[in-house]
């Protein structure tokens, strides 16, 4: 006797909770082709999973709304991706290839919050909360968006802490050493917050701006981070 297939009334609800969850969980539009994908997956899963669906859907729009997680797509995520990727995901998104994901659905169903915290997080503790934000407002007004990935974020945790150990080295404020990173990046259009904490952004760009404004005589005067 062939399974019974699971009722549409059942997936729709299914659907449905994944489309309250929101970003970055992109919504499900009905009759729509990766929603038909979506629910012959979901079909299967529920005969064998049931309830725990929703419980992998919860975990995983905690764990991926974080902004240290490691893998944020350009755009949200649909259910089909989260349910199962493609190869084409995985060409689309080297974080995928190189982690060798399959199924989203499936490490938030059976891994704990220690493993998935240790293996898809970016781990960077933020010591300057402050500098932090004052550094993310400066990029996102000069680069006229505010979307960043967790690497982005990771990069401007660190730029914080260069802020830091700069101003401890020269006796100086924060707010001073902000506002010339605001001045250097007012002239760029187009950078990478890779460039952030490079070493010459610090030990060349940023002294020859304080010399310029006059917050320092000579680049001799500033001492040099270690990096």
């Amino acid at each position: 006797m062939a399974k019974k297939e699971t009722s549409d009334v059942i997936l729709n609800k299914i659907i449905g909770y994944w489309n309250s969850l929101g970003k970055p969980f992109a919504k499900a539009k009905p009759n729509s082709d990766r929603t038909i994908v979506a629910k012959k997956i979901l079909s299967k899963l529920y005969r064998r999973h049931r309830g725990k669906i929703f419980d992998a859907m919860d975990r995983g729009h905690k764990h991926m709304s974080s902004n240290l997680f490691i893998y944020r797509p350009p755009q949200n995520i649909s259910i089909r991706e989260f349910l199962r990727t493609t190869a084409q995901d995985r060409r689309y998104n080297k974080v995928l290839d190189t982690l060798g994901i399959t199924s989203w659905f499936r490490i938030f169903l059976i891994k704990t919050d220690a493993e998935i915290y240790n293996k898809y997080y970016i781990i960077t503790k933020d010591k300057y909360p402050d500098i932090t934000e004052a550094i993310k407002n400066i990029v996102s007004e000069s680069q006229g968006h505010d979307r960043y990935t967790p690497y982005d974020n990771k990069n401007l945790i660190i730029t914080s802490q260069l802020v830091n150990i700069l101003c401890n080295e020269n006796d100086i404020y924060p707010r001073t050493v902000i506002a010339t990173i605001k001045r250097i990046l007012s002239d760029m259009e187009l950078y990478s917050t890779r460039m952030l904490i490079s070493e010459r952004f610090w030990n060349v760009t940023i002294p020859k701006e304080l010399v310029r404004y006059g917050d320092f005589k000579s680049i001799r005067e500033i001492k040099k981070i270690e990096m």
